[in-house]
């Protein structure tokens, strides 16, 4: 059965759902959207009922080509057209590495 059914866009057609990824520990989901946006949600309690939640997002550049969650941390790794790699940790919404892999 069907727990419950959950708009990702969040009313805003421009932030239609490209891809949706399990972050490590299993417990949160990393939802990438078309406009370079990554959302993070899991379940919270409301009213004793566990209900997938919107917790945060990230402002990716909309050049954005693959998302990579790290399966050793909270945390995921942007791959960008340009070559640029960037490592964000989500519970501080910090930019832990920002590199060029090739020019």
């Amino acid at each position: 059965t069907v727990r419950e059914v959950i708009d990702l866009t969040q009313g805003d057609k421009k932030h239609s759902v490209r891809t949706i990824d399990l972050l490590a520990g299993a417990y949160s989901l990393l939802v990438t959207h078309n406009d370079g946006r990554v959302s993070q949600w899991f379940d919270t309690l409301q009213n004793d009922k566990r209900t997938l939640t919107h917790i945060r997002d990230f402002k990716l550049a909309s050049e954005l080509k693959y998302l990579l969650p790290d399966s050793h941390r909270k945390g995921f790794y942007s791959f960008y057209t340009n070559g640029t790699l960037q490592s964000h940790y989500t519970t501080s919404e910090k930019l832990v590495l920002f590199k060029r892999a090739y020019k």
